[in-house]
């Protein structure tokens, strides 16, 4: 996700990876990139882990009169958040924070879910944090989506 954004002359990001409860199993900060950056791509780490679905999937919730899913503590819900999903469903969210415009964020966020599902399908994974991330014998599809499995 950081290459990504590099590559885009948006090395002033953070990306953050996140287990289904939110807890940080990675963290990159790029050069430049300002504080908020940080919790910022961990909170749409989170909100995509935990809701399942891509933040910029789920800002039309966070919408409307009263309360709503906005107000759950620790969410995000701009774009810039994906979520990983194995066959029983979401197992992690990837988050971006610090790009100009939240498509940007998305975009490397998706680019390293697509980097984590091609290591995981060629079995390039080295660590505790990889290993909660995937599972021996859960195929990888070619949409970059961690599918299948136990």
């Amino acid at each position: 996700a950081l290459a990504k954004c590099q590559a885009d002359g948006l090395g002033f990001v953070t990306v953050s990876v996140v287990d289904r409860n939110g807890n940080v199993q990675a963290m990159l900060r790029g050069d430049n990139a300002a504080q908020h950056t940080v919790e910022a791509a961990r909170q749409k780490a989170y909100t995509a882990a935990a809701f399942g679905a891509n933040t910029s999937d789920l800002s039309d919730r966070a919408k409307g009169d009263g309360a709503t899913v906005a107000d759950l503590p620790g969410t995000l819900f701009l774009a810039g958040g994906v979520s990983v999903k194995s066959a029983s469903g979401s197992i992690a969210g990837i988050g971006v924070g610090g790009a100009p415009d939240g498509m940007r964020d998305q975009a490397c966020a998706a680019a390293g879910l697509g980097a984590v599902a091609g290591g995981a399908a060629y079995g390039v994974f080295y660590g505790p944090a990889a290993r909660r991330l995937t599972r021996p014998g859960v195929p990888v599809t070619g949409r970059g989506w961690v599918s299948g499995g136990n």
